[in-house]
């Protein structure tokens, strides 16, 4: 599935809310891509994309309805993502398993969007369809501990 179809079925096609989510979530990824410098991205890349967020931030109707519950929840994602790199490049094979799940927190802010435009029993489809969705699992061995 495309990821553009994960936003759009978390918030039940609501434009406004993927609109959001879609350019929240390319600009985590292009902050990391920075930190990991494990792929390229040229200083147009980074105003466009930081451009786009800001401007969602100010003028989107859903985000500036939304903003009190998902600006501490993306907060909350950052720390989460900064915690989840230094616990991966540890030794302890624990932290690691950890990191794995934890650097993907901002994924709980679409989890957020989808309560907000479905509901309870929305998001909990959601979850359980989705959670899975950017795990590594790369400090887990091949010996079925997945």
């Amino acid at each position: 599935m495309d990821s553009n179809d994960f936003l759009n079925e978390c918030v039940k096609g609501n434009k406004y809310a993927s609109s959001f989510l879609y350019i929240l979530r390319e600009f985590a990824h292009t902050i990391d891509d920075i930190v990991d410098k494990d792929k390229p991205v040229t200083q147009d890349q980074l105003a466009q994309v930081m451009g786009s967020l800001i401007a969602q931030c100010l003028i989107n109707p859903w985000a500036k309805i939304n903003g009190a519950s998902l600006v501490p929840m993306f907060i909350n994602a950052m720390r989460c993502w900064v915690d989840a790199d230094i616990w991966m490049a540890t030794d302890d094979k624990k932290k690691q398993i950890a990191a794995d799940v934890f650097k993907s927190y901002y994924h709980e802010i679409f989890f957020q969007a989808a309560y907000i435009c479905g509901g309870w029993e929305h998001m909990k489809l959601m979850t359980k369809k989705y959670r899975h969705v950017d795990w590594d699992n790369k400090y887990l061995s091949d010996k079925g501990e997945e």
